[in-house]
Parts: structure tokens; C-alpha cells; sequence
């Protein structure tokens, strides 16, 4: 961690090995079931830096980098990640398993922000914005491309007064305000019949639209 001026900076590498790892997944004939995976890395960096440019006016920013690997896999285990994705069938299966990529576990991401926060007599105005930006990624563990999730930058806004001793607050906000489409998960079998063949799509479920709202809140 470190501070220059009016900028703090925070970096972190972390390299974690976890055994007998937990998932769960939608199986083609077997439906939703869970399972433990032998061995899992986890390895990446993540930065935060924050900074205040005068006195009504600061912002932020996070970073990650990721990198996931099934380092030790069993073959029933295998057959279980691998289900409708494509490794399914594959008849080096351990070593294509190997090479998939862990659920919901982007490369990378990004976030920046700001907030300007300003009294306005006997009240304060705060304006806040924030752009979130995420790799593609998978929602399942097989890897299927039914169920990958598109890189997706997600922007949010808000507009806050209150008073000065925090007791009211009455807030604009805004999520998704560019309208991004994307998939939140999905699956590659059916969960109510368990018949469709491998590869096919169940359902897939969308994210959020653009959301606005206004919300009052009070502290007694």
C-alpha cells in the first residue's frame, strides 16, 4: 500500500490452491447436483487506487487479473465438469477438462468512479457515477457456449440530497443506464424434463435491463 499526495494505491497478488473444491452444475439426465473438484489454482492481482482532487471532488478505480486451473481432476469428476460443454465426448477428457476455465471467473475487470459530494446550505448534494467493465466469462463449468457470458461494461449513476446530520435522504439512481444486454447464467440441459442432448441449450436467464428509480430513506 502506498500514498502519493492525494492518491493511495493498494496492490495484491494472491496464489490459493483449494482441494476438494465444491460446484454445482445442471447434468443432461441427471439434473442439478453438486460435486468436488481435487484440486483448483487460483492465482491473479488486484489493484485499488483512490484519490481526492479537491475538496467536493474525489474518485476511484479497482483492477483484477485472474488466472483458475483444475491442476488435479478425477475422471468421474471430469464427466461431471464436462457435461454438454466441449469437452463432452472428448477421449482425452481429464486433459481437456484441465484447460477449461472455472465458473464466473472473468480474466479480468475494471471499475472507476467518481463522487462529488458538496454541501448545499443546510444539506449536501452527492453525485456519483460508476463504469464496470468484466471479460467474458462462463456461468457453468462446462465451458458450453451456451453459457458464456459476453464481456459486458455496465455503467451506474446516482443522485443523493440529504441533510447534513444524515437523518433523510431522497436518491435518483440509475443501473445498466446504457441498456447492456447480456446473460446472467444459463444452462446446457432441462432442468424439469433432463432430456435435451448435450449441447443444448435449456434456459438461459438475461440480466437487468436499464433500471431507474427513486428511493427515500430515513434513520430514526
Amino acid at each position: 500500500r502506498s500514498e502519493f499526495e492525494n492518491v493511495r494505491v493498494n496492490l495484491t497478488y494472491f496464489m490459493n490452491t483449494y482441494d476438494d473444491l465444491q460446484l454445482a452444475g445442471t447434468i443432461p439426465g441427471r439434473g442439478f447436483t453438486r460435486f468436488n473438484v481435487d484440486e483448483v489454482e487460483v492465482s491473479g492481482l488486484e489493484a485499488e487506487l483512490s484519490g481526492q482532487i479537491n475538496e467536493y471532488f474525489s474518485w476511484f478505480g479497482n483492477a483484477s487479473w485472474l488466472d483458475t486451473e483444475y491442476s488435479e481432476v478425477s475422471q468421474d469428476t471430469a464427466m461431471a465438469i464436462a457435461s454438454g460443454g466441449p469437452c463432452d465426448g472428448n477421449t482425452d477428457l481429464i486433459s481437456c477438462v484441465k484447460g477449461l476455465d472455472l465458473k464466473n471467473a472473468p480474466e479480468y475487470s475494471y471499475t472507476w468512479g467518481f463522487v462529488f459530494d458538496r454541501p448545499m446550505g443546510e444539506n449536501n448534494l452527492q453525485i456519483s457515477a460508476s463504469v464496470a467493465h468484466e471479460a467474458d466469462s462462463f456461468t457453468a463449468s462446462s465451458n458450453a457456449d451456451q453459457v458464456k457470458r459476453d464481456e459486458t461494461t455496465l455503467v451506474d449513476a446516482r443522485i443523493s440530497l440529504m441533510d447534513a446530520e444524515n437523518v433523510w435522504a431522497i436518491t435518483l439512481w440509475g443501473k445498466n443506464i446504457t441498456d447492456e444486454e447480456y446473460n446472467r447464467t444459463g444452462t446446457t440441459s432441462d432442468p424439469a424434463s433432463r432430456t435435451l442432448p448435450a449441447g443444448t441449450a435449456g434456459f438461459i436467464y438475461a440480466a437487468d435491463p436499464a433500471t431507474f428509480g427513486v428511493t427515500l430513506s430515513a434513520n430514526f
